[in-house]
């Protein structure tokens, strides 16, 4: 029952950060672990979900900087959860591996986001665009690389 609560807790739109860590560290008491660390990655996901509808609203403003600020969104997001799950989670493969798979799957989405909504690529702006947003990305995935996150 309270397994069930803490659940409902963990899925309100009002749930604050530290209310939310305070549910993961009470799942993890239950020895529900994997179930915490699901929670935590949904969490985490639609908080960046929620950055980029942010962004796109604003789109048209920064076209210039469109691929790298969403760039810098996904990867800055992969890094605080990377960090945020170490020190909840620890270093259990198990964990880090779905960070890993989660990390992956955010880059298929910004992939998929800078191609549907960038400027046509047939301009000459818009190869320096993606240029940008190539050499960003992969600076972040160094960062994560040397941070311990493997992608």
């Amino acid at each position: 029952m309270l397994e069930n609560q803490l659940i409902e807790i963990s899925q309100q739109s009002s749930v604050g950060i530290l209310e939310l860590k305070n549910v993961l560290s009470s799942l993890l008491k239950l020895g529900k672990g994997p179930l915490a660390h699901q929670i935590f990655l949904k969490s985490y996901g639609s908080r960046l979900q929620r950055s980029i509808e942010d962004f796109l609203a604003l789109c048209p403003c920064y076209p210039k900087t469109y691929s790298t600020t969403l760039s810098n969104l996904v990867f800055s997001m992969i890094s605080l959860t990377t960090k945020e799950s170490g020190l909840m989670f620890g270093d259990n493969p198990v964990y880090s591996n779905r960070i890993v798979q989660w990390a992956e799957w955010e880059i298929e989405s910004l992939a998929r986001l800078v191609k549907e909504n960038a400027p046509s690529s047939e301009t000459a702006f818009a190869l320096r665009a993606d240029s940008v947003c190539v050499q960003a990305s992969l600076n972040h995935c160094s960062t994560l690389n040397s941070q311990g996150l493997h992608i």
